[in-house]
């Protein structure tokens, strides 16, 4: 393993991250130039359909670590976090959840990923040997690196810290060195790819593939510009005549005068058919059509179509069904990391001196896109009468923005209401009229 920050991935972050803020290094013509921000609307795009709702992470049969979830995910403002780290997985492929321990208390973050450098097993390139995380930060005049280095010993994960010398990419001596012992059976740094192919270990980036549709795009939409910056002032043809002396037209106070007697050529503007349609339907009818098909971007999402205006949940679902696959196949990845981030979160908060057992939880992570509640209603009364779903989960997918502890406080509700509501009837079919009994004497 070796630490470099100018290799080839790390360029490709660059690249990446660059396109995010519309600063995009492609070969750009001469004259004007003009950016769109196609790129950083897509990356938003991702991050509000599958964060807009916070994630909902369940532990059945044991309270304790139920409550103790909410806390650690209120603590450390898990789903803003989550938020802000899904436009890094979109844009540069992928980012790193880290476990670890702050003046007594279990802490979540994430981090960039190219500050992550893992040693991968050569005969398996998704199995991990160590990994470190290495910051070179500038100190008065001397430049240190920082590195964490994880390794497994014995079952459990050390932490070795350092900070070393550090000169045009080069590691010299090491000026600290620390070690802890995690106490983790697994590594406490999660790398959650935004997706994967071949089998290889980094992601691929959101804008894997639509490097040339920008670049094509921004050049188009430059080219229409300067067309049009040309027909704003355009040259003029007329008679000699219309001249003075100078050989200039003759100005009155406000505008231009040109004198012209009758049966002379009147002055006219030099101007052709710039045929700019054509520009606009390559836009819409291919650069686009072609960034939909391969991106969450879609103008049904947006309103931003004739049909969209009218149309139902369902059918705007249909409509960007290559939307939904986008995102729910890279919040596979997401689910999965998440339910060990949180394990290892509560094996911490014990570590601390919390008293209850870690469970791994349930978590639920759904694409927001549009939502017909009354259909979903009625999907969820289905299941719960078919048997295929419990009551708690319907009450977790149709309130996503409900902890755990909501969603038992709102079960029980639930079943209080439903035995006084037995009660109640069971105390009026015994209640009879005095008058309809009949009194022997």
């Amino acid at each position: 393993m070796s630490i470099n920050f100018k290799d080839k991935r790390h360029r490709r972050y660059q690249r990446m991250w660059d396109l995010y803020r519309n600063k995009p290094q492609f070969k750009k013509t001469t004259g004007k130039y003009i950016a769109i921000p196609l790129p950083a609307e897509i990356a938003k795009l991702f991050r509000d359909l599958s964060f807009k709702d916070d994630i909902s992470a369940i532990i059945k049969n044991n309270p304790e670590a139920s409550t103790a979830i909410d806390r650690l995910i209120f603590d450390n403002e898990f789903n803003i976090l989550l938020s802000e780290m899904a436009i890094t997985v979109a844009v540069k492929g992928g980012a790193v959840l880290k476990n670890y321990l702050d003046e007594g208390k279990s802490r979540i973050t994430f981090i960039q990923p190219e500050y992550y450098f893992p040693q991968l097993d050569p005969f398996n390139q998704r199995k991990i040997v160590k990994e470190t995380i290495a910051f070179p930060v500038v100190e008065g005049k001397d430049t240190f690196l920082y590195q964490e280095i994880y390794e497994k010993r014995n079952g459990e994960y050390w932490c070795i810290t350092k900070k070393s010398f550090y000169n045009n990419n080069e590691i010299g001596a090491d000026v600290e060195v620390s070690e802890v012992n995690t106490y983790l059976k697994e590594s406490p740094l999660t790398y959650i790819p935004f997706s994967r192919h071949n089998g290889d270990f980094f992601g691929y980036s959101l804008f894997f593939g639509l490097e040339p549709l920008f670049e094509e795009y921004n050049h188009r939409v430059s080219q229409i510009s300067k067309i049009l910056d040309k027909h704003t002032n355009p040259s003029i043809v007329g008679s000699v005549s219309l001249l003075d002396e100078n050989y200039k037209f003759v100005k009155g106070e406000n505008s231009l005068f040109l004198p012209v007697e009758d049966g002379e050529q009147k002055p006219e503007y030099l101007t052709w058919e710039s045929q700019l349609k054509a520009n606009f339907e390559f836009l819409d009818e291919v650069i686009m059509k072609a960034i939909h098909y391969v991106s969450p971007l879609n103008a049904n999402l947006y309103g931003l179509t004739k049909e969209s205006a009218n149309s139902s949940a369902l059918s705007i679902k249909l409509k960007a069904f290559r939307t939904s696959t986008v995102i729910e196949n890279s919040l596979k990845y997401f689910e999965q990391g998440i339910k060990k981030v949180l394990f290892q979160a509560q094996q911490l908060d014990v570590l601390t001196g919390a008293k209850y057992t870690p469970a791994l939880p349930s978590v639920e992570m759904t694409a927001s896109m549009p939502n017909d509640e009354y259909n979903q209603m009625q999907t969820e009364q289905l299941k719960i009468v078919s048997g295929a779903t419990s009551i708690k989960s319907a009450i977790a997918r149709l309130n996503p923005h409900y902890t755990s502890q909501e969603v038992e406080e709102e079960f029980l509700e639930i079943i209080n209401e439903e035995n006084e509501r037995q009660r109640l009837s069971f105390m009026n079919s015994e209640s009879v009229d005095i008058d309809e009994i009949e009194i022997d004497q």
